[in-house]
This record gives structure tokens, C-alpha cells and sequence, in this order.
């Protein structure tokens, strides 16, 4: 049996839904609404959560075409950690 390859262009090949999504997430830093160890909750969360404005690892392929919304999510983590530990405050584990 074959197996399929799936193919998958990041935001569709669409600029208008990779401006809607980084329009997104830009707004949510800017009002201090990205945040560490939330996925999406009350208008704030994680890199995913506030990509999506849900905290669904799986929406990344539907809705951007980027596989590997768990990796996003781990990526995010870690550079926010490492800002944390920059700054002197606490890391969320």
C-alpha cells in the first residue's frame, strides 16, 4: 500500500489570511495578552491560543497550512522562558 503525502503551504498561499493571523497575534502582544502557561482563556493565551483565539494545536494545519502547532507551542515556550530568565523573573514550568 502507498501512502499519500500530504502537502501543506504555510497560510494557503494566501497573504490575506497570513495578514489576518499576524495582524492577530501582533494586537494580542501589544495588549499584553500573550502569555506563558495559559492556552486561551479570557482573551489571552499562549502563541497558539492567541494565534487562533482557541487553544487547538490541530487548527494550525486547517486554518494556516503550517503543520506542527505542538511545535509553535514548544518554540513559544522556550523563548519566553529565556526572556524570563533574561529579566530575572520567575520561569512557569
Amino acid at each position: 500500500m502507498s501512502e499519500m503525502k500530504h502537502t501543506l503551504i504555510a497560510y494557503h498561499g494566501n497573504p490575506k489570511i497570513k495578514e489576518k493571523y499576524l495582524k492577530r497575534v501582533k494586537a494580542h502582544a501589544k495588549a499584553d495578552r500573550l502569555i506563558q502557561g495559559i492556552g486561551w482563556e479570557n482573551g489571552k493565551g499562549c502563541a497558539v491560543g492567541c494565534t487562533l483565539e482557541a487553544y487547538d494545536h490541530a487548527a494550525y494545519e486547517t486554518e494556516l497550512g503550517i503543520p506542527g502547532g505542538h511545535l509553535v507551542g514548544c518554540f513559544a515556550v522556550d523563548a519566553a522562558n529565556l526572556i524570563a530568565r533574561a529579566k530575572g523573573e520567575e520561569v512557569r514550568s
